[in-house]
C-alpha cells in the first residue's frame, strides 16, 4: 500500500496562494467586463498608464524615510496612486476643454481622462492585496 507523505503547508504561502487566486479572479472579472461591453483596446492607453505609475512614483520616493525599507515605498505608492489617477483625469480634462473644437470628439477625450482613475484604483488595489497592515493591539 502506498501511502502520501504529509505534506506540511507553511500559513505564509498559503495565505499568499489565496491572494494569488484573489488576483487573477480580480483581474479576470474586469477583463470580463470590459471584454463583454465594449472592445478591450478601448481600456489600454499606455501613456495613461505610464503617467500614473511614474507619478505615484515620485510621489512615493518623496515620502521615502532612510531606514523604512521597500515597505515604506511600496506603502507610499499604493497611498498616491489613486491621487496620481485624479490628477492625471483633471489635466487630460483640462488639455481637452483647452483644445475644445469639435464636439464629436468630447466623449473620447474624457474617457481617455477618466482610464488614469481606472489605472489608479486598479494600482490601489492589487498593492493592498500584497502588502500586509501591522496589526495595533489596543
Amino acid at each position: 500500500m502506498f501511502i502520501l507523505p504529509s505534506v506540511k503547508i507553511e500559513r505564509r504561502e498559503f495565505v499568499m496562494g489565496i491572494k494569488i487566486i484573489g488576483l487573477f479572479i480580480f483581474l479576470f472579472i474586469i477583463v470580463a467586463s470590459i471584454w463583454l461591453g465594449s472592445h478591450i483596446l478601448q481600456f489600454i492607453h499606455l501613456p495613461s498608464i505610464g503617467f500614473v505609475i511614474i507619478l505615484s512614483s515620485g510621489l512615493a520616493l518623496m515620502k521615502y524615510q532612510k531606514g523604512n525599507g521597500k515597505l515604506s515605498f511600496i506603502t507610499n505608492l499604493k497611498k498616491y496612486s489613486i491621487p496620481s489617477g485624479v490628477i492625471g483625469c483633471l489635466i487630460g480634462i483640462i488639455q481637452m476643454c483647452s483644445n475644445y473644437t469639435d464636439p464629436a470628439q468630447l466623449p473620447a477625450g474624457v474617457a481617455v481622462a477618466v482610464l488614469t482613475i481606472f489605472y489608479g484604483l486598479i494600482l490601489y488595489c492589487i498593492i493592498d492585496a500584497f502588502t500586509e497592515q501591522k496589526r495595533q493591539i489596543a
